[in-house]
């Protein structure tokens, strides 16, 4: 693993550690020492959790704080509005008619 990568790591009850390579650096800041249950794919060869579903430990029950398939709205839901304001290209890097520069 590269200097400076941050990776979602949960720890098993039993001792075995996880890694989750797909939940974001923001929200393993959140949740950072809290009980939290992680729901995906897991692959034990690699140690690691495609997770599909994360949720938090509040007040005795378990609460959804991230999914994937929140994450795919929240991405769509941008996209959109970025379309509408006119600011956003989707094939950015490329040049469009009205610049002479990415």
């Amino acid at each position: 693993m590269a200097s400076g990568t941050h990776v979602f790591i949960v720890a098993t009850e039993e001792g075995a550690y996880y890694f989750v390579p797909n939940v974001s650096v923001t929200l393993l800041a959140r949740h950072f020492l809290q009980s939290v249950r992680v729901s995906g794919h897991v692959a034990p060869e690699h140690r690691t959790v495609v997770a599909e579903r994360l949720e938090t430990r509040e007040n005795g029950s378990w609460v959804l704080s991230w999914s994937l398939e929140m994450e795919k709205s929240m991405r769509k839901e941008l996209e959109t509005l970025l379309n509408l304001q006119g600011d956003h290209d989707p094939e950015a890097g490329m040049v469009r008619e009205d610049q002479t520069e990415p």
